[in-house]
């Protein structure tokens, strides 16, 4: 099942969207305080992962200009509750022939799932059935017989069929459990039903990711266990639990070793382990080793880890010939491990997913940047549809414009205030009218392949580009070459 589009309305810095069109990858592309987070959390709360909250508050998220007069209209029944997120999801063959095997041939007008939430917190189902091949269908599971299936052969709609078993109770086997079935089914709706029974398990479920959620450098082994029995993991216990599976390691193992030769060997396997995945796509520093450390705890250590056994992460640096907390590195280098820890971490769980990941070339170096790109391509996008967020051109894939959408908060170029309320963050794609913050990200992206290109063609090449482009170009390029 594949996002196809998705419309924000009422949320935060957002009154709408407008529709948004979205393929295996989408870069949302704007200045900071354009909406873009808002549009990622928005989506992330219709269908959360790991379990977590995914509810709308109308007192922290409804437009603050508007949040008054919408609460006074929706107490007193004058409007219902507004929609926040509505996303389309479009259905793969074998998803068509689940619902299909158990609701009959041709039952999808459209093999196109519509899921929408807003501030009651309801998840609204919407799904084009043709409800004549489904109630043939229920006619078949009633388990009437032969005759009775001739007979209602003809019904087309469920009330018509609730209507007819009706009439004919008295003949019918079974008939008080059929018509609570049809009673029940009519009162939650068919497209309800078919979603619960053939579709639920397989929608895709947003796994939300930023800053705040980074890999924590060391942890009290005893704690996150009980944390885990508890069901209470934070985000970042998920990350360190990720971790331990990338690392084949899990808490029981650390506590409960009795050989300490059996445990370091274990602890340097894991550590280069991830080290040697890490380096596949960390290109800035090749000389960096991960490490793990288990002790008992000692009193001098960090609050709520003066008891028990405690887990350090520790880099070293074999080029510097030092080692370091883990979370003494840098934030672009933390932020990197976190997510393929957390990515592991996410394997545990059979369910398809979306990655959001917000600002995630925020702390690197434009360098580390193309890296990241390259790991979207080669791992993630190859598995699930990812949307992120940036306002670097260094995050532009330029062989992938088709996947950059632009986010403005027109609101703030407005001429006026009363202009601006009725305005807010909209999302677009590439064309027409920019704005001259995105326009020079796009400009500066392009202008990143031009150089690049530049400097690495040969002699006969570049005389070859050279007059194709400005006179002030065509110098600081000179300058570059000559450097």
């Amino acid at each position: 099942m594949k996002l196809e589009s998705m419309r924000v309305t009422h949320f935060k810095c957002i009154l709408d969207s407008g529709r948004v069109q979205l393929g295996s990858r989408a870069c949302l592309l704007g200045k900071n305080d354009s909406g873009k987070t808002a549009l990622l959390e928005a989506l992330y709360r219709l269908n959360p992962a790991l379990g977590l909250e995914g509810r709308f508050d109308v007192a922290l998220d409804y437009p603050r200009a508007l949040v008054t007069d919408y609460q006074e209209e929706v107490e007193s029944g004058l409007r219902p509750h507004d929609i926040v997120i509505e996303a389309q999801f479009r259905l793969s063959e074998d998803e068509v022939g689940a619902v299909e095997e158990r609701w009959g041939d041709g039952v999808l007008v459209e093999p196109v799932l519509t899921l929408s939430k807003g501030y009651d917190n309801v998840l609204y189902i919407d799904l084009p059935l043709n409800e004549a091949v489904a109630v043939q269908a229920l006619v078949r599971d009633l388990k009437l017989g032969d005759d009775w299936r001739a007979q209602l052969g003809t019904c087309a709609l469920i009330d018509e069929l609730t209507e007819r078993l009706k009439a004919d109770r008295n003949d019918l086997p079974d008939a008080d459990g059929c018509l609570e079935r049809l009673d029940a089914i009519a009162k939650k709706g068919l497209a309800v039903e078919v979603y619960d029974s053939c579709l639920e398990a397989r929608v895709p479920q947003f796994l939300y990711f930023d800053e705040y959620g980074q890999l924590p450098g060391e942890a009290n082994i005893d704690a996150l266990q009980r944390r885990a029995e508890a069901d209470e993991l934070t985000m970042s216990d998920r990350v360190l639990l990720g971790l331990l599976d990338l690392a084949n390691l899990n808490l029981r193992q650390l506590l409960d070793s009795d050989r300490t030769e059996w445990l370091n060997n274990r602890l340097e396997s894991a550590a280069n382990r991830l080290t040697r995945r890490l380096l596949k796509y960390w290109t800035q520093n090749k000389h960096l080793r991960l490490r793990f450390d288990v002790r008992p705890a000692r009193p001098g250590d960090p609050e709520g880890m003066r008891e028990g056994t405690n887990l350090w992460a520790r880099v070293h640096d074999a080029r510097r010939q030092i080692t370091t907390g883990f979370g003494s590195r840098s934030r672009g280098f933390v932020w990197f491990v976190s997510l393929l820890a957390l990515l592991k971490q996410l394997e545990r769980y059979d369910r398809a997913s979306i990655l959001l990941l917000d600002e995630p070339g925020q702390f690197l170096h434009p360098e580390a940047q193309g890296d990241l790109l390259h790991f979207i391509e080669e791992e993630l996008e190859a598995r699930s549809q990812v949307l992120y967020t940036a306002h670097s051109p260094f995050m532009v894939d330029i062989d992938r414009l088709d996947a950059v959408l632009l986010v403005e908060d027109k609101g703030l170029s407005a001429a006026d205030d009363e202009e601006a309320a009725n305005l807010g963050t909209q999302v677009s794609a590439i064309g027409g009218d920019l704005e001259k913050d995105n326009l020079l990200l796009l400009q500066a992206a392009l202008g990143r392949d031009i150089v690049q290109a530049f400097g690495e063609a040969s002699g006969e090449k570049r005389e070859a580009l050279t007059p194709l482009l400005p006179e002030s170009l065509r110098r600081r390029l000179d300058q570059l070459a000559r450097a």
